[in-house]
C-alpha cells in the first residue's frame, strides 16, 4: 500500500518482490524462516535476480532487527550492497519503523473502553537502524531512509486516533497509507 499510494501520487511504478520473512536478495539464508516459506522465498529471490541487471533504484524494507540476528544474513547483505554500489545503483534502506513490545490489538480494545493504553517500544529497532546507517556511511550509493523525525510515530501504535499497526512490526493498511503521506516529500526528491 505504501508504494502503491506513492506511485499513484507521484507518477512512478515500483515492482514489489516479496515473500513472507524472506529478503529477496541473492544468497539470503532462507533456511531460518518457516519451512513452508522456503519454496516461495527461493522463487521470489529468483524473480528479483531477473530484474537486478536493469534496476537503477532498489528499496529494501525488511524486519531488520530479526534479520540482523543472523551472521550469514549480515554477510549476504553487505555483499549485496557492495555489488550494487560498485554497479552504480542507488539502494535505499527503509529503516525499521518502531518495534512494539506486544501486539497492539489489546491497546485498541482498551482505547475503545475509554482507557489510555500504552504500548512500549522495543529498543531493537533502533539498534537495527543504527546498523543501516553504518551501511549507508560505508557505501556512497546506499541511503538509509528514516521518517521518525516527522513525528508520525510519536503516539505509536496510534496516529491521529487511528491504529497504525497490524502486529508488533507490521503497519496495517491505514498505517502504510498514512506513512506514505509523510514520506512523500522525500520520495519526490528521490524520484527527481
Amino acid at each position: 500500500h505504501f508504494f502503491d499510494r506513492l506511485g499513484k501520487e507521484q507518477g512512478f511504478k515500483a515492482r514489489i518482490i516479496t515473500a513472507s520473512s524472506c529478503v529477496t536478495i541473492p544468497g539470503f539464508d532462507y533456511q531460518r524462516i518457516a519451512e513452508w516459506a522456503h519454496k516461495p522465498c527461493l522463487a521470489q529471490i529468483a524473480q528479483a535476480e531477473r530484474y537486478l541487471p536493469e534496476a537503477t533504484m532498489i528499496f529494501l524494507a525488511v524486519y531488520w532487527s530479526w534479520q540482523f540476528d543472523s551472521p550469514k544474513f549480515n554477510d549476504v547483505l553487505n555483499e549485496f550492497l557492495a555489488q550494487q554500489n560498485a554497479a552504480g545503483k542507488k539502494v535505499y534502506l527503509m529503516e525499521q519503523e518502531p518495534l512494539l513490545d506486544k501486539n497492539p490489538q489489546r491497546a485498541l480494545r482498551f482505547k475503545a473502553l475509554g482507557l489510555h493504553p500504552e504500548v512500549a517500544l522495543s529498543h531493537k529497532y533502533k539498534e537495527a537502524n543504527t546498523r543501516l546507517n553504518a551501511y549507508a556511511e560505508k557505501y556512497p550509493a546506499i541511503t538509509s531512509l528514516n521518517f521518525e523525525q516527522t513525528g508520525f510515530f510519536a503516539n505509536t501504535p496510534f496516529h491521529q486516533e487511528e491504529l497504525l499497526y497490524l502486529d508488533e512490526h507490521h503497519l496495517n493498511e491505514v498505517g502504510a497509507a498514512k506513512y506514505s503521506e509523510v514520506a512523500g516529500d522525500a520520495f519526490k526528491k528521490i524520484m527527481d
